[in-house]
């Protein structure tokens, strides 16, 4: 028996030692330049054991490989593509887009209903959603939802003012912390209609599950690098997307408001008014358009079931209330250390709300070119820090590489890495440098096209950017109405990332002084 054991576990080892090998040659055997891998996790060994965030693993590889438009690498055995031509990429993105239009990441509306949202889904079930939700997000929609991000930025208010008051003219604040505790606010409301008083409490269960999908840990990081990597073992397993607590938190207050609605006629400016609609009708319009069949759309086609409304208010929430915060927190870092061009925000700042009574309105906001700047320029928000800093595509068919000879398989995974190509200095004159002036219109002209990309590009550009947006300038008016910025002593110049978490989120608290003005 013992000779039998041995002979069946030497056979095992043997067959899962040949299964590697025979993966680990998938680059080689197509004649693709590739990262040497190495048993069992390939070339993410550091990423698994939590010793280095995902995107340094893919910046170095970026770094090392620069001279190739490509490079194989492998996520445990699954081979990802990395794409580091940015004429390849724009053709992936945009023109030659219907042939890798998918993610390529785990989703299984059946059995992991929140699974099955815009962001992950891929082929036809993700050109059916977009069309579906598009109306939902155009600028009117935005503008309509304002109210509501108006109304948490109240509470922010009261919060620095207060604040202000108690530390008679300054105070230190965790920023990421009250930002995160305000994006919760709008969110939820946004989404939900409901107030969940973060500001107030920062204990909400709100707050809390927000906090319990992306805190940084191993469960929640290994949880969403399988979701992009390796679907096969998400399935095989039948792990859910998110931890049991969070999934059983939105599905059950997602049906419940929806029955509510439905049975008391509620109507609410919220993205679920919206959504129910959807559900009810399977046709939202748009800014321009009073009917369905306006647009030859079969409306019984478009209706949303309780699942997927489930899912889009979901990620709606997830996405919206931490690439928001961090997007704030770190412009607002970036302002502390650069406080000439946070005299030129302050001007600006001043100058648009004494035209509109003192007040943040949504049309003032759109007034505010120079503070958009520098949301979208600074080094550390939307260039050195996307929300998202890399973003995986899926091969539909099988083809060549686009501009190039190299074949990929159906289901082929490519990575784009675009923290890497945000920093290249051969993309961009002294990278590291905080410059919201690379966004003036003749910068943007002058500049290649497709080297910034922090909301993706092409058809699957990230749908709730505007909202994003209107967010994130709302929140710093707010702040920046009342207080002028600077660094705590505790606030290293450098922000040092998590390797614990996916997201781009900070090893450490962003402590800063506020000043009245």
């Amino acid at each position: 028996m013992l000779e039998y054991a041995v002979g069946v576990l030497v056979a095992l080892l043997a067959a899962v030692y040949m299964f590697f090998l025979h993966r680990f040659n998938y680059w080689q055997r197509r004649g693709v330049p590739f990262v040497a891998p190495r048993l069992p996790c390939g070339n993410v060994t550091d990423v698994i054991l939590g010793r280095r965030p995902m995107l340094a693993v893919v910046d170095d590889i970026y770094k090392e490989h620069r001279d190739k438009r490509f490079i194989g690498t492998y996520f445990l055995f699954t081979p990802v593509l990395q794409l580091q031509d940015v004429d390849i990429i724009r053709q992936v993105y945009i023109k030659e887009f219907q042939d890798f239009s998918g993610r390529g990441t785990y989703w299984n509306p059946e059995n992991d209903p929140l699974s099955g949202h815009l962001f992950i889904l891929g082929g036809q079930a993700w050109k059916s959603m977009r069309a579906k939700l598009v109306p939902a997000f155009s600028p009117g929609k935005v503008k309509y939802m304002f109210g509501t991000v108006s109304e948490c930025a109240g509470f922010l208010r009261e919060h620095v003012e207060s604040s202000l008051a108690k530390g008679g003219g300054a105070y230190t604040e965790d920023i990421r912390e009250l930002l995160a505790r305000f994006s919760t606010d709008v969110i939820s409301s946004a989404a939900f209609g409901i107030e969940s008083n973060s500001m107030k409490n920062p204990h909400s269960e709100f707050r809390r599950m927000g906090q319990r999908a992306f805190e940084p840990c191993m469960d929640v990081n290994m949880r969403t690098l399988l979701e992009f990597f390796a679907r096969d073992i998400m399935k095989m397993f039948s792990i859910r997307s998110v931890p049991n607590d969070v999934h059983e938190f939105f599905t059950r207050i997602v049906a419940d408001l929806v029955e509510h609605r439905e049975k008391n006629n509620v109507e609410r400016a919220d993205l679920l008014n919206i959504l129910i609609r959807l559900k009810n009708d399977g046709f939202v319009p748009g800014d321009d358009e009073a009917s369905a069949e306006t647009r030859g759309v079969d409306r019984d086609d478009q209706k949303l079931t309780g699942k997927e409304i489930a899912a889009q208010v979901f990620v709606f929430f997830i996405a919206g209330f931490e690439t928001t915060s961090s997007t704030t927190a770190f412009t607002l870092y970036e302002l502390a250390k650069h406080p000439d061009i946070q005299d030129k925000v302050l001007q600006e700042l001043d100058t648009v709300l004494k035209a509109h009574g003192g007040k943040v309105t949504y049309d003032a906001l759109q007034e505010m070119t120079f503070m958009e700047m520098v949301v979208q320029g600074g080094f550390e928000t939307l260039r050195h820090y996307p929300a998202v800093p890399f973003i995986t595509r899926e091969a539909m068919v099988t083809r060549p590489l686009p501009l190039t000879d190299t074949m990929v398989e159906k289901g082929t995974r490519l990575l784009i890495p675009v923290w890497s190509i945000h920093k290249d200095p051969e993309l961009w004159e002294d990278p590291l440098r905080y410059d919201p002036m690379r966004f003036l219109e003749e910068a943007k002209r002058a500049r290649r096209p497709g080297i910034y990309m922090p909301f993706g590009d092409g058809p699957r550009i990230c749908i709730g950017m505007r909202m994003g947006l209107v967010q994130v300038k709302t929140a710093l008016a707010t702040v920046l109405s009342l207080a002028r910025v600077t660094l705590a002593p505790s606030t290293p110049k450098e922000v040092r990332i998590s390797a614990r978490t996916v997201v781009i989120a900070p090893e450490h608290d962003i402590h800063l002084v506020l000043t009245a003005r």
